[in-house]
């Protein structure tokens, strides 16, 4: 992991785009079991958003808590009530992938390029759907070591395994959103199984700053504006 640049949010705000992923680091007993369980340090992600695509507008966080599911609210208050670091990484587009073509023998290069807007526009159509505890408990399965033996492990490993909405943690929804817009960002793991710590470790992610909370000495907070499904 990189050494860590620590932003305030005063002047991280406007550095920041629709679609950069946010990883948090927890330091809860829960956030420990997941960090153990998934041989990562951070424990949540959720994605970067404008409200109206403009840096004049609401800065939302799009997540899924275990508290309020699917949801859109101010980045600052996420800030003032988290003690979490919160990493912010960003995803370098255009980028080049290579397909191969069975009936030819031939491979050739794909640009991939998608609007972030569009990306962020999945995640936020995700609001007001339910934190899936199940499917935690079924990622949880997935690192112990014995159990695992019990698993569909080559179902878990594909990375175009059809992923349910009322299946989403916070992982899942932001692979999901990237992946339903033409970017796998994690490699040989299905939407469905991608824990926080495959999203950090993306060669398609470039972490860029740590965000540092100082919400508390002046700024304004603007009210979230409301998201309809």
């Amino acid at each position: 992991m990189k050494p860590k640049v620590y932003v305030p949010y005063s002047k991280a705000r406007n550095l920041m785009k629709d679609g950069d992923v946010l990883c948090f680091m927890g330091t809860r007993w829960w956030s420990r079991l997941i960090s153990y369980f998934t041989n990562s340090l951070y424990t949540h992600v959720a994605m970067a958003s404008w409200s109206n695509g403009s840096t004049k507008s609401n800065l939302e966080c799009l997540q899924f808590h275990a508290a309020t599911g699917g949801a859109a609210v101010n980045l600052s208050s996420v800030l003032r009530d988290d003690p979490r670091d919160i990493d912010v990484y960003r995803i370098a587009l255009p980028y080049n992938k290579i397909e191969f073509n069975p009936d030819t023998l031939k491979t050739k290069v794909v640009k991939v390029n998608p609007k972030l807007k569009d990306i962020t526009n999945t995640m936020r159509g995700l609001t007001g759907i339910p934190y899936s505890t199940k499917q935690l408990f079924r990622m949880v399965m997935f690192y112990i070591p014995f159990v695992r033996l019990f698993m569909k492990l080559p179902h878990m490993m594909d990375d175009d395994a059809p992923i349910h909405t009322n299946n989403l943690v916070c992982s899942t929804s932001v692979s999901y959103s990237f992946y339903k817009n033409g970017v796998d960002l994690v490699m040989n793991k299905s939407n469905e199984n991608t824990a926080p710590g495959d999203i950090g470790r993306s060669p398609l992610l470039n972490y860029l700053f740590t965000l540092e909370d100082d919400t508390q000495h002046g700024e304004e907070v603007m009210p979230s504006s409301e998201v309809t499904k």
